[in-house]
């Protein structure tokens, strides 16, 4: 494998090999697509200019066009605005000489306002109001008539020109004397500045001859209604200054902008080489640049780099996507391919393996899709066969050899029903049931001499076949150490020295007791074990709360110390190990408890006898914990004094 792959792989690392392959192919594909991404990335920028540089072109001509229509659109709006203020000056001259005009009003009618004082003495007209509906009628907003030497005589509305106003006296009203001397003469002037009157503002002027009387006629239109009118002849309302979405489009008349940003004027397009494309900074930002003459018109298209690639990157996102669509697509179809076909299959096997390794031996592997897998399915179950007859041996030989251990464990352990039946000095009882075929749990009773025996409950740490060869040894060094006439304290002291010693892994707690059968006494050692239960004659069974010595086996030096008490004919005392106390409820999990065990044999009656008592208190034990199988060695042993040894002597 290649050093890039592995340096994606953890050392030591095992990795499925659905994510090896997959990894691998991601790995090949993706240096594949930063190629295939970086040559678009190339071509893109240069097809991007080419691209934009032909839009660029079409719209400055464009533009050119637009503006020539432009041109030729104001020229005919100024002559027919132009012609129209002659119509309409003519028309008005005309309608002043018309007799019939004047009988609109009867002689002697008044205006709804009065007429100025020197206004009122002109025979020309009936009213002012006649000048109103001249103004109505056409939509002009000043009528002004002068006398044969221009001089104002009349004018509508009210202040307009001031009356007296000389017509020779300003420039811009002068040229309208050429018409006295020239009456075929009908003149309309460019928009200008009013003079006369109480306000000024820009105006459109027409003069003609007056018919009724000598002097000129004067009409003006207020320019806002003129200019509204030519601005529909403006470049601007041709031309569309934005280019693309962020560019734009200028267009200069005579070096004066007429089309584009305001910020475009103070532009030093000289510097702009014609028909060349150029990339230049404007207002910020980086713009390719194109620039055309047409006489006395240039048009200038500049467009964004920005928006330029943005095309580029919509075009490679656009392919980065179509790819990782393809490529997902190709993972996804060659991924189900090698999970259901190799995959999958190797998992059924694996769990197949997973429960043989946990010894379902009846388990059987049965992937048969292709003949590899057919091969490797019956490989397996022929080892599994074997296996399992191999340790179906193992385990015929294991059961014999743990029944040949609990015969044996149960024979180191006394009969005492068959060994003290009928005895007239007491009666005794135990029993021992193991958590598994043999135990670390034991117990004893035996004759030192004709009048002195010696019994105990001990038990050991663990279980199993461990505790069942310490308890043994501990019961053969107990026995064969209390056999020499030893003293109960050097009994146990000589066998802790020894578990001490020679045993690294377990320990031993027990409750031992030696009695005399004349005397009534019992001595006692308690190594670290469970209190026994004492009941006299005369009262009940209570826990007995004898003094602690250390537990056996893990202090070679420890000293023992042994504590007498008086039994009396009548009383019991009762041996037992935690598995009768500690054992549990299988809903609750909570133990038997001491306070069970004494309800239990105080319930017995004093007539019972000890073999009696050990199973009520095991089926006690039984009954709590629903008949489950031990979860710990259990042993109970029961001793009552019934008469001293010296009594039968009589």
């Amino acid at each position: 494998m290649p050093f890039f792959l592995k340096i994606f792989d953890k050392p030591d690392e095992i990795v499925p090999i659905r994510r090896k392959f997959i990894r691998t192919l991601s790995i090949y594909t993706s240096i594949s697509l930063l190629i295939s991404l970086l040559l678009s990335f190339y071509f893109e920028i240069r097809a991007g200019h080419r691209e934009f540089l032909r839009v660029i072109e079409a719209k400055i001509d464009e533009a050119y066009s637009k503006t020539l229509d432009a041109v030729d659109t104001r020229e005919k709006l100024n002559e027919t605005l132009t012609s129209n203020g002659k119509y309409d000056v003519v028309a008005i001259a005309t309608l002043l000489n018309t007799p019939e005009f004047y009988n609109v009003f009867p002689d002697g009618a008044e205006t709804e306002a009065p007429l100025p004082q020197e206004q009122s003495g002109f025979e020309y007209y009936k009213t002012f109001k006649q000048l109103e509906i001249l103004a109505t009628f056409f939509d002009i907003d000043e009528i002004n008539l002068t006398d044969e030497h221009g001089i104002c005589q009349v004018s509508w509305p009210f202040g307009a020109t001031e009356i007296g106003y000389d017509f020779a006296s300003y420039p811009s009203t002068r040229h309208f004397l050429n018409i006295l001397s020239h009456p075929e003469l009908v003149i309309s002037q460019d928009v200008r500045p009013s003079v006369g009157g109480k306000k000024t503002r820009l105006m459109q002027y027409s003069a003609a001859k007056r018919q009724d009387a000598p002097g000129i006629i004067e009409v003006g239109f207020d320019a806002s209604k003129v200019t509204s009118t030519l601005s529909l002849a403006d470049i601007s309302f041709y031309v569309d200054s934005k280019l693309g979405i962020n560019g734009f489009l200028c267009v200069y008349e005579h070096g004066l902008l007429k089309v584009g940003p305001e910020s475009a004027q103070d532009y030093d397009i000289a510097l702009i080489p014609q028909n060349k494309p150029k990339i230049m900074n404007f207002d910020g930002r980086v713009h390719l640049v194109l620039k055309k003459n047409f006489g006395h018109y240039v048009i200038l298209g500049a467009i964004p780099l920005t928006e330029i690639y943005s095309s580029r990157s919509a075009t490679i996102i656009l392919l980065l996507c179509a790819n990782f669509v393809l490529i997902f697509s190709i993972f996804a179809l060659i991924s189900i391919l090698v999970q259901r076909l190799f995959v999958d299959n190797v998992y059924k096997v694996n769990r197949s393996l997973v429960k043989i390794t946990d010894g379902d031996l009846d388990e059987r592997v049965e992937v048969m899709v292709t003949k590899e897998f057919a091969d490797l399915s019956l490989g397996v179950n022929a080892t599994v066969d074997s296996l399992k007859d191999a340790a179906s041996e193992i385990e015929r030989r294991r059961l014999e050899e743990m029944a040949l251990a609990h015969r044996i464990q149960k024979s180191a352990l006394p009969n005492l029903d068959r060994l003290f039946p009928n005895r007239e000095q007491f009666d005794v009882s135990a029993a021992n049931h193991p958590m598994t075929s043999v135990g670390g749990d034991m117990y004893d009773f035996f004759y030192i001499n004709d009048s002195t025996i010696l019994f105990y409950v001990a038990d050991v740490s663990g279980h199993g076949v461990p505790g069942a060869l310490i308890m043994m040894k501990t019961m053969a060094l107990v026995k064969d150490l209390a056999l020499t006439d030893r003293n109960l304290e050097d009994v146990i002291q000589v066998t802790n020295h020894y578990l001490s010693v020679n045993n690294d892994f377990s320990f031993v707690t027990g409750f031992f007791c030696q009695f005399d059968l004349i005397t009534g006494e019992l001595t006692y050692v308690n190594a670290g074990h469970n209190p026994p239960f004492l009941k006299r004659a005369d009262g009940s069974f209570e826990v007995f709360e004898p003094e602690i010595n250390l537990i056996m086996g893990i202090a070679e030096d420890a000293q023992y110390s042994s504590a007498t008490m008086k039994l009396y004919p009548g009383d019991q005392i009762v041996l037992y190990s935690d598995g009768i106390t500690e054992a549990p409820d299988p809903v609750s999990h909570e133990c038997f408890e001491v306070e069970r065990a004494i309800r239990t044999l105080n319930g017995m009656g004093a007539t019972a006898s000890a073999n009696d008592s050990v199973k009520a208190l095991f089926d006690a034990v039984d009954e709590y914990t629903d008949n489950q199988p031990p979860s710990d060695d259990e042993t109970i042993l029961l001793f009552r004094f019934l008469a001293p040894l010296e009594s039968t002597r009589t």
